[in-house]
Order: C-alpha cells, then structure tokens, then sequence
C-alpha cells in the first residue's frame, strides 16, 4: 500500500505555519523594540531641529553684524529712524513718530538675511501699520513664511520665534531706554555694548502665542493688565522687574488676553517681535503689559490697547526644546541658556553696560 505524503512525512506539515501563540509573541516582541526604538529616532529628530534653530539665530547674528557694519548702528527695535511728529507728555516734548510705526528689526534685516526681493516690496518710508489680525497684515501676504524666522522645533508658520532683546527692564521704550541693544529710538553700536559683546544678548526665542481666542496658554499667551501704577505712568518711570512680576502673575481674566503675540514679523514691539528679561526664560509667570484694552468689535478675539500711556510689560524668552531657550550673543555665538539660569545673571546679560 502506498502511503500519502502525509502519512510518511507528519512532522513537517504540521511545522509548515505559525500557531497563534508564536504569531502573538512575535507581534509582542516587535512591539517591544518598536518602543525601544521610537525614543531615539525622536530624540535625532529633535537633535535635527535643535541645530536647524541654532543655526537660524546664527545666520541672524551674522545679518545684524553685517548691518552694524553698513550703518554704524545696530537695527533698531522700530526703524529706520524717520521722525514724524512729536508729542508732549508731562511738559516734556517727546518724538514718537519712528517708536509707535517703526518697522521691526527683522524687517530691517531682511536684505542681509538674502531676503531682498521681499524688503524690496515693503515701503520703509512709510509708517509699519498692523491690521486687527496680525496675520493678515500686508507683510504676511507678501511672505506668509519665512524659514530662518521659524523654530522647526515649534512647527509654527505664522510670523517669528525669535525676538529682539530691548533689555532687562520693563520697559522697551521711548525716551528712556530699556539698555538692551535694541532700543525703539536710540542709536546703539558696537562701541556701546561695554559689559562685552559676549556677555550681552540680542536675541532669543519666544513661542508664538496659542492662536485661540478666550483660550488663555500661561506660556504662550499675554494679558492686559491695565492696573492703575502701569497705566499712570506717563512718562515710562523705570518700575522694578519683581514688581511687574507681581502684576503679571495677578491673571484673573480671559477676556483680556491676546492669543497671536508673534504672528507678525514686520510690526516692532514686545506684542509682535521683541522680548525683555524681566522674567527668566521659560518662566511660569505669564507675560503680561501695563495697557488697557478692549476687544475689538471687528475681529472677534483681538484686543485693542486703548492707553498709549504705557509701554511697561514683561515677555519672556521660550522656547519648545526641554530646559532651556537658543540665546544670540553680540559676538555672534549662540549658546544654550538653561531654564534654571540665576535671575540676576540673566537680567544683567540683557543690558549692554555695567549699571545692572
């Protein structure tokens, strides 16, 4: 009798598959090194974007010292220098016209950052106007995104992460400088900076703001104090950092935020392109100004300041990157500065003298 193949091999057509245990512990167990494996290539990645940031502040660095050495000045925090008009607070005749309509640093930067067929299409003799809506200003139109303004870690495609240093007070300001390099009408060059150039800081990252309106993010979002000591401040008098601390921490109320801080790269100010380091980097306190505002009856979610009568506030450096923020140095380096930086050193490392 012949015998099937069956019959006369058994042991190798039962082996001929998986059982369901065997495919359940090789699942298991590619499931294990998927795990295993996912945190480094997230790490590289996030390696990748770290050094992509790093290397925009530096091109940044390199822009502002090629401008310095053009204009025998440092690009102002509002700019170019073209007064308008001069007003008279408290018997004291101030020009305003460059520091409420300049332009931002980053706009005067866009030709040595070989961005000149867009600074080709902005009008720098006129005055920088802002829209309701940040992101439909003209310059976004012109130029939706622009890649060295953002931080791939924070995957932003509106307006800038990285913002101009005005200084370690909370003001920015008009006629009394804030001592950071970058002042709204003040002269500022290399012969200025005497704490040294590698002790004193441009620039840095800042998040953009959550973009929600009524939807208030601590490290992302502002507030409008409007607290009378801020907004009786005609002539900017110098407050203390820990003061204007208190008054930031103080948020009560939604209805007074302001979700897109940083949406417009051509718009000076701490609202659109500038930091201070009243607080440190990071910092759980939220950025807050002295101003009062209002909500505006044309754009649902946007505020109006509705007191010119201060420019007192405090925004932080921040940044997407675990503990700490990409700092640009005046000698152009550009270095990590840790979240548990000691306050003092990095208030003092935000002016350009020895007063602090």
């Amino acid at each position: 009798m012949r015998c099937s193949p069956l019959t006369r091999f058994p042991q190798a057509a039962r082996s001929a598959g998986f059982t369901i245990v065997e495919l359940l512990v090789s699942i298991s167990i590619l499931g294990l090194l998927i795990a295993l494996l996912m945190p480094a290539v997230q790490s590289t990645r996030e390696s990748a974007r770290k050094a992509t940031c790093h290397n925009h502040l530096h091109q940044f660095g390199l822009a502002i010292h090629a401008f310095e050495a053009t204009h025998k000045e440092y690009p102002r925090a509002a700019g170019p220098a073209k007064p308008h008009q001069k007003i008279v607070m408290s018997n004291q005749s101030v020009n305003f016209g460059d520091a409420l309509f300049g332009y931002s640093t980053h706009a005067q930067l866009l030709s040595h950052l070989d961005l000149a067929p867009i600074a080709n299409q902005l009008d720098f003799q006129q005055w920088a106007r802002s829209a309701d809506d940040a992101r439909t200003s003209p310059a976004q139109d012109i130029a939706r995104t622009i890649p060295v303004f953002q931080c791939p870690s924070e995957g932003a495609e509106w307006g800038t992460s990285y913002r101009s240093c005005t200084g370690p007070a909370p003001t920015d300001v008009y006629h009394k400088p804030g001592r950071g390099i970058f002042a709204r009408s003040k002269r500022t060059g290399v012969a200025h900076v005497t704490d040294g150039t590698s002790q004193t800081v441009m620039m840095s990252e800042k998040l953009h703001g959550g973009g929600v309106p009524g939807h208030f993010e601590t490290q992302r979002d502002f507030w409008y104090t409007g607290v009378t000591p801020l907004i009786s401040n005609p002539e900017f008098q110098l407050v203390p950092a820990a003061e204007m601390l208190g008054y930031c921490g103080a948020f009560s109320n939604p209805a007074t935020s302001y979700p897109f801080s940083g949406y417009d790269w051509m718009m000076h100010g701490h609202v659109h392109t500038a930091y201070n380091h009243v607080a440190g980097p990071n910092a759980m306190i939220p950025d807050c100004s002295g101003e009062v505002a209002t909500p505006s009856a044309s754009a649902p979610g946007i505020l109006h300041n509705t007191s010119d009568t201060s420019s007192l506030s405090s925004f932080r450096a921040s940044s997407a990157h675990t503990g700490g923020v990409f700092v640009l140095y005046a000698d152009g380096s550009v270095r990590f500065v840790s979240d548990q930086v000691d306050i003092a050193v990095w208030r003092a490392s935000a002016s350009i003298d020895l007063q602090d």
